[in-house]
Formats: structure tokens, sequence, C-alpha cells
């Protein structure tokens, strides 16, 4: 749970800086994507990071440290990255939805019930 909080914290300031840059013309289907890949990846190196430091701090070696999910490796790596990487888009569509029509039209829409 804490493993959790502190990647749902990586991905909380990824998105800070990556809100701080210019915004590219690119159509919201690519702006997902492309923000689902690079919180994967940005995932995927900080829990590598803290794996190895855990595992040398614990006296193992740097080989010892990598994590064995996924079948271990750099596949296994690759492995969980893809799977960040789908799980990462509909968080990634929800944001930039609430981006692109705006904080209160979103919770409107999805968080109070229409009367017609």
């Amino acid at each position: 749970m804490i493993n959790a909080l502190v990647l749902a914290k990586v991905i909380w300031i990824a998105d800070a800086l990556h809100d701080a840059g210019k915004r590219s013309a690119a159509t919201m289907f690519a702006a997902v994507l492309f923000k689902s890949g690079l919180f994967a990846i940005i995932l995927i190196c900080f829990n590598l990071v803290e794996e190895v430091l855990v595992g040398l701090f614990h006296g193992k070696t740097l080989a010892e440290s990598i994590p064995e999910v996924g079948g271990g490796g750099l596949e296994g790596q690759l492995l969980v990255g893809v799977m960040i990487f789908v799980v990462l888009i509909p968080f990634c569509a929800f944001a930039e939805l609430r981006r692109a029509i705006g904080e209160d039209e979103f919770n409107d829409l999805v968080f109070h019930r229409k009367t017609d």
C-alpha cells in the first residue's frame, strides 16, 4: 500500500511537470497514449531504482536486486511496463477529458445525476 502511494505521488509530480510544458496540437487520443507511455516508463524506472536501492541496502549485489516480477530481469520489467501502460490509459483519458471540458463541467458530467 505504501508503494502504491509513493507511485501515485510520482505520477502526480510527473503530471504536474508535464502540464507545465507547452501543449502540442496533438489529438486527445495521441495525448492519452503519450501520457500513458511516459508515466509507464517513469514508474518502471522508479520501481527499478527503488528495488535496487533496497537490495543494496540489504547487502545484495546489483544483479540480485533487480525485481523478479513477471519472470525477472529485463523481460519481466518490459511486461510489467506494458501492463502499466494499458492500465494508465483510462486514467490519462479522464485527465485529458477533464482538461478539455473544464473541471466544473467534468465534475457535473461524472458525479452528478442529470435530471431531464
